[in-house]
């Protein structure tokens, strides 16, 4: 009796060494997570200047959207007043989600407003939609933020999702390249610099 008590207890001690080794393998790699923000891959210094190296055709090819589509949506201009996307049509357009608690957002402005600061808005214009939810993210602190750090960008206002769900954004940053008929390109996901944005916009061109 007691030698098959002893078989017994070495098969329970395998099952149980054998379930928690498949309980690792499943569930112990993966990392889940609710933010909506997209950390930058690598952790790099603030005072550190972004690269001049030019960007690899392939890595811009990489940024092509799979299928275009022409999103269609209003938001708030600085004074409460509609804008439509639509109202751009003819020229290219940058958009660029952002929230002003967002740490990838705040370190890839600077590159917003060089390349801001060089585009003839005839012809190209970006618009930093700022998701103003109301709760975490108010008009309020967001025109404090530009305002501390000397931002003159296009900013407007998604206020209920409108834009946000039309762009199907998963988090942010991220930003979209629009032709002059409205349909979006090239897609860039999580944080980048003008290097980058100047490239997509030569294979516009």
């Amino acid at each position: 009796m007691k030698k098959y008590s002893f078989i017994v207890w070495i098969l329970i001690f395998v099952l149980v060494i054998g379930g928690g080794y498949y309980f690792i393998e499943k569930f112990g790699g993966e990392e889940l997570s609710d933010s909506v923000v997209q950390e930058p891959q690598e952790e790099t210094s603030e005072d550190q200047t972004p690269s001049e190296e030019p960007v690899a055709d392939d890595a811009i090819s990489e940024l092509k959207v799979k299928t275009p589509f022409t999103p269609d949506f209003i938001v708030l201009d600085g004074n409460g007043e509609e804008v439509s996307i639509s109202e751009y049509r003819g020229k290219k357009v940058i958009v660029n989600f952002w929230a002003s608690w967002c740490p990838p957002c705040i370190r890839e402005m600077p590159e917003f407003q060089s390349l801001h600061n060089e585009l003839d808005e005839e012809e190209t214009i970006l618009l930093a939609i700022n998701l103003t939810d109301g709760q975490r993210e108010t008009k309020t602190l967001a025109d404090n933020f530009l305002a501390e750090n000397n931002l003159n960008l296009n900013v407007l206002y998604d206020t209920v999702g409108n834009a946000f769900y039309e762009f199907g954004v998963t988090s942010i940053p991220q930003t979209f390249f629009l032709d002059e008929e409205g349909t979006v390109q090239y897609s860039i996901l999580g944080m980048t610099d003008k290097v980058t944005l100047d490239a997509v916009l030569e294979r516009m061109e």
